[in-house]
Order: C-alpha cells, then sequence, then structure tokens
C-alpha cells in the first residue's frame, strides 16, 4: 500500500540498526524527508544512496545518541534548516548483560540506562519546541515485550524500559492539548541483531524480518484514529 508523506520532516534514531533501515526507507518511499541518525556512517550512506534512487532526499547524521550536547545542536540544525519537525522515532536500543545484578558490570549497566533511556529524556528535552511548530507531530518510542517473561538476568535492559515506558507515558500526558502525539510502538519479535544477541539458540527465521513490521510506524503516522499514549502494538495492527 502506498502512503503519502510528502512535505513532512522525519528524524529517525536508529537508523542504521535493521528497524531502523527498514523504517527509513519506507519514510522515504512515503515522501518524508527522512533525518537519518546512526553511527555506521557506511549504513547511513546507504540509506542517502536509497533516497537518491527513489528521486528523494535525505539527512544522514553520524551521532552517538548519548551525548546530550550532540542532541542538543541537532534539534538547533533541523530548527535552522527546516523549522520544524513532524515524525520523531527513537528506535535506539541495546541489550547489554543478561546475568544477576549483583554480578552486572557497572559500565555496561550505565552504557544500557545512557542508551535506552536516558537519551531519550534528552530527546523530548530538545525535540519538543520543534514537534510544536508542526500542524500535526507524531512522537513515537520504541518498547518491547521480550524481555517480560524473563525478567530474571535481564537487569540494565528491564529497568531501562520500564523507565522507557513510564517517561513517554508522562509526556503523552503533558501534551494531550497540544498538536502533538505521543506513542510507544511494540512491533513484536524482529530478527534484528538485538534480538538474536537476547535469543542466541532461536534461528532468525523464527522472528518476523524488520521490513514486515516497517509499515507499522509508517501507518501509525497517518492514522487519525491513534489515541496519544497508548501502545500501538503489531498485533493490534493485524488483528
Amino acid at each position: 500500500m502506498q502512503y503519502t508523506l510528502k512535505g513532512k520532516i522525519a528524524l529517525i534514531i536508529g537508523s542504521t540498526g535493521g528497524l531502523g533501515q527498514a523504517i527509513s526507507k519506507k519514510y522515504i518511499d512515503a515522501g518524508a524527508h527522512v533525518i537519518s541518525v546512526g553511527r555506521n556512517i557506511s549504513t547511513l550512506e546507504e540509506i542517502d544512496d536509497y533516497a537518491q534512487r527513489k528521486n528523494s532526499s535525505t539527512t544522514i547524521v553520524q551521532l552517538d545518541i548519548k551525548n546530550s550536547q550532540k542532541i542538543k545542536n541537532l534539534a538547533q540544525e533541523i530548527k535552522i534548516r527546516f523549522g520544524k519537525l513532524d515524525i520523531l522515532i527513537s528506535l535506539s536500543c541495546i541489550l547489554g548483560e543478561v546475568t544477576p545484578i549483583q554480578y552486572y558490570n557497572e559500565d555496561i549497566w550505565k552504557n544500557v540506562i545512557d542508551t535506552n533511556f536516558t537519551a531519550n529524556f534528552h530527546l523530548i528535552k530538545n525535540m519538543h519546541s520543534l514537534l510544536e511548530k508542526s500542524d500535526q507531530a507524531l512522537a513515537m518510542f520504541a518498547t518491547g515485550r521480550m524481555s517480560e517473561e524473563n525478567k530474571a538476568y535481564w537487569g540494565a535492559y528491564s529497568a531501562s524500559k520500564a523507565a522507557l515506558e513510564e517517561l513517554v507515558k508522562t509526556y503523552a500526558q503533558e501534551t494531550l492539548t497540544t498538536n502533538i502525539k505521543v506513542n510507544l510502538v511494540d512491533p513484536g519479535p524482529i530478527s534484528t541483531n538485538l534480538r538474536c544477541a537476547a535469543f542466541p539458540g532461536k534461528n532468525k527465521e523464527d522472528f518476523r524480518k524488520p521490513e514486515e513490521v516497517a509499515d507499522l510506524f509508517v501507518t501509525s503516522s497517518i492514522r487519525s484514529n491513534i489515541i496519544s499514549g497508548e501502545t500501538i502494538s503489531y498485533k493490534m495492527t493485524v488483528a
């Protein structure tokens, strides 16, 4: 199905991951100008090449999401160049260790919390005024349920995801009377490096490919019946 997002500015954090690449391409296909953010420059360049083949354009930004000053600088650059932000998608996530808390490496713990949780606080803080400039803005934050049945040993991952969900729900409540919709998105089990690391005994073919669920993030940006604050899930959209 073809969707139209012509004239929309979409910031995709975590564009160089498997799901991020798939979503970036879907947004390019839909006509949005995608600001692709990630750490892998070669993958960012591949996304840019894809946009050019589609006679479109994209902006690629190599950035470590944990660097709050660079997030602030990115927001300033978006303001100067585009004046607004219509869509914010945050996908950056790392697993960390799967080990008892008493043995958890402190540096790894901090890295997981900074990446999965604190970085999203800085995104909201710095991108909010740009989302306000959009006629109809949407902020989506990826979450997942893969740790719920494996609470033991999931330490920083479980803690960071629980904190992220509360942060996003709070932001949704604070923006109910604005033009901004704020949602968590659960794409379900996907064949990504993170999931394969979490379940090394599973075959990659047991999970859906990122391309299969990327449409979820596009359709969510144009559906008028989505309620701010709810969790959008792959199961919900295909049921």
